[in-house]
């Protein structure tokens, strides 16, 4: 199961800068043979977004909220 949380967190990485955390959500498996073939696992991921983050026109801005110490 270790793999699977690995390759899934390697995998995450080729897309996701600065994962970190996870959470496991959901643990699934193949039985083949009368053995496990292989798991399946579904994370949570965390990740800090780069400063200065946001979309152009037409998509989410980062901005700060009144009354919450200016955190996004």
């Amino acid at each position: 199961m270790t793999d699977a949380i690995g390759n899934a967190i390697s995998r995450a990485s080729e897309n996701i800068r600065n994962i970190r955390w996870f959470e496991v959500v959901q643990v699934r498996g193949e039985v083949v043979d009368g053995k496990v073939g292989h798991y399946q696992v579904t994370l949570k991921i965390g990740f800090t977004l780069d400063e200065g983050w946001g979309f152009g026109p037409g998509g989410c801005q980062s901005r700060s909220r009144p009354g919450r110490d200016g955190l996004v």
